[in-house]
């Protein structure tokens, strides 16, 4: 007898391993103009400000300049970096977890969070790399599980609260003579009207070890259980 184990080890994600370490300083007495084309010519969205001993004393960005402009009403030409900066930088270590950052960004109702390493400015970590590195991660699990799936011996089909097949894995395929192409997508009772992954669905009490036959001449001992996903309902 043969066993295959899969693991999968979820370690933790560092400021470090995503943030952008191409950032743009000023200092104090730097005019707005300047800042402004700096931050057009580098695609850049926000700039740090530094004093005369080079201690971080506050942020400008894009948007910050375009508000300024917009409300103001004055000319930008006259005016310097410390009279619009925000100050008060909230920043944290390189070493910091990606998660805790996300939770800071979003109590203080910030888009990024300047990174230090020994007092020093070595990186910015904005919302769109917690975003964009975590939709990366999903998908990667994404594949990590169906590839799972599809080693369980048992047949395994998932369905959504409304019935409709998300999961159908290769040994239900070959149970049922049924690819998954046809199913996935559609109700589970339109191919099995005894299904009793709906009965799961309407009373979210599992169901262990039961004889059943979801359809005539189909006869198979099955577990059901109901997930709670978001507060929604969901059959396997």
């Amino acid at each position: 007898m043969g066993c295959g184990i899969m693991s999968l080890v979820l370690k933790e994600i560092l400021v470090k391993d995503v943030m952008d370490k191409n950032f743009l300083i000023a200092y104090e007495d730097s005019p707005i103009s300047e800042i402004k084309e700096e931050l057009i010519r580098d695609y850049k969205k926000e700039v740090f400000i530094y004093d005369k001993a080079d201690k971080v004393q506050g942020i400008i960005t894009m948007k910050d300049i375009c508000n300024f402009v917009r409300e103001k009403e004055s000319n930008i030409n006259q005016k310097c970096a410390i009279d619009i900066a925000t100050k008060g930088v909230i920043s944290v270590s390189e070493d910091s977890d990606l998660l805790i950052c996300r939770n800071i960004m979003l109590k203080n109702n910030v888009g990024r969070l300047a990174v230090l390493k020994e007092g020093k400015i070595v990186g910015v970590i904005r919302q769109e790399h917690i975003r964009d590195f975590y939709y990366m991660k999903v998908e990667e699990t994404s594949e990590i599980l169906k590839t799972a799936i599809n080693y369980i011996h048992e047949a395994v089909c998932v369905i959504n609260n409304k019935g409709i097949v998300i999961v159908w894995n290769e040994n239900a395929e070959k149970l049922y003579n049924l690819p998954k192409e046809k199913i996935i997508g559609r109700p589970l009772d339109e191919f099995f009207p005894n299904a009793i992954n709906m009965k799961v669905l309407k009373t979210r009490k599992v169901i262990e070890n039961c004889y059943h036959e979801p359809r005539d001449g189909t006869h198979i001992v099955i577990s059901a259980a109901p997930i709670i996903l978001n507060n929604e309902f969901m059959g396997l």
